[in-house]
């Protein structure tokens, strides 16, 4: 486009706008697209200047056009230097459809613009201001203030520099935390041992191994350690469970270890329900139980390993790396900040005696008599 034609077609629009003679929406529309080409085509030239009154008259035009035209010029304006900011401003200010791509990349907002945001009252604007990665360490405190999920997990997987160890901690707090996020944070933050404990539940196999792992070195909790003789109550409160394993009562197991670790009922529960056995294996080695009890309660217990003997060898090496005085300070982390989100519940593991379903985890504890009794009839030893 020659400059000539560059300046009538400005000077035109101008007087179109100056004698309120636009109002069809095409005519806008057209309008408006026309400007953003200018802008882009100013860009792409290397001039570093746009003329005044082209952000005067896209100030105009632009609240009389359509949401839909709003949004695309939104978007095609939102990663370009020489939008004015005053427009910017102006587009941020709209619906937060409209003003997401501005918030996500345009250069030209101002910190206080973004800081505005931040505590401002829209959840969506915060939320796509948050995968910038210029953001300062005083936005980002306020990003994560608003304790929304979406909002962490952007701040964990953009680690922009202003997320520090301590803002990571925090972060690592947030309720209900995505599995992204939480595996972002295990991986590239020096977390305490309560937040990789918070962290353990939002987590699976690779990820909840290294938090123990991590855990364990720090407490010094090696694997000649965990060779140790066990006690004898250690040994009777295996045989006891795998008693109750092999007849498929978690939830008397859940009672046993509950009551033995002086943990919530809730959290028993938890640990022998969740579905892929790390839990379990840290609560046993807890209770003193040695890892090869172990490794035949989480065999009937956990449904994976009982499908796999991938698992069961992990859990089982699991178990032999980790000393009680590490397993229980785990345990003691989860009682002290019980963790939020649901857990996957067990099918049978291996096929057993018993056709009952699994009481609930709220029933009445069963007499271990009872049990042995119940076992020794339904196998005929």
């Amino acid at each position: 486009m020659d400059q000539g034609f560059e300046e009538r077609f400005q000077d035109a629009l101008s007087t179109l706008i100056g004698s309120r003679m636009i109002e069809a929406d095409d005519v806008r529309a057209t309008a408006l697209n026309t400007l953003t080409d200018l802008i882009h085509e100013t860009a792409r030239r290397g001039d570093r200047h746009v003329p005044a009154h082209f952000g005067e008259l896209m100030g105009a035009l632009f609240p009389r056009v359509s949401p839909q035209i709003r949004a695309t010029i939104s978007r095609r304006l939102a990663p370009c230097e020489l939008v004015s900011p005053d427009i910017a401003r102006l587009m941020i200010a709209d619906s937060a459809e409209i003003a997401a791509p501005m918030l996500r990349h345009s250069p030209v907002l101002t910190t206080q613009d973004l800081y505005d945001v931040a505590v401002g009252d829209s959840e969506e604007k915060a939320r796509a201001m948050a995968s910038r990665t210029d953001l300062t360490a005083e936005i980002v405190s306020a990003l994560v203030d608003r304790q929304d999920p979406a909002i962490a997990t952007s701040l964990a997987l953009t680690q922009t520099a202003a997320v520090d160890e301590a803002t990571a901690e925090r972060i690592a707090a947030i309720p209900n935390l995505p599995r992204s996020a939480a595996r972002r944070l295990i991986e590239s933050a020096e977390l305490s041992d309560d937040a990789l404990a918070r962290l353990f539940w939002l987590v699976e196999d690779d990820a909840r191994r290294a938090i123990l792992e991590r855990i364990a070195n720090r407490h010094g909790g090696g694997e000649a350690g965990a060779r140790t003789h066990p006690h004898h109550a250690g040994v009777d409160l295996g045989e006891t469970l795998f008693a109750l394993a092999a007849v498929g009562e978690r939830a008397e197991i859940a009672h046993r270890l509950a009551s033995t670790l002086s943990l919530p009922r809730e959290l028993g529960a938890r640990i022998v329900g969740d579905l892929h056995g790390e839990p379990l294996t840290v609560a046993t080695r807890a209770a003193g139980i040695a890892p090869d009890q172990a490794t035949g309660i989480i065999l009937l217990t956990v449904t994976e390993a009982g499908r796999s003997y991938d698992v069961l060898r992990t859990l089982a090496g699991l178990a032999e790396s980790l000393t009680p005085a590490v397993a229980r300070h785990v345990v003691g982390l989860w009682s002290a900040a019980p963790a939020s989100g649901t857990t996957a519940r067990h099918e049978p593991s291996v096929a057993r005696p018993s056709a009952r379903a699994p009481r609930s985890a709220a029933g009445a504890p069963r007499r271990l008599e009872d049990v042995v009794a119940d076992l020794s009839r339904r196998t005929g030893s």
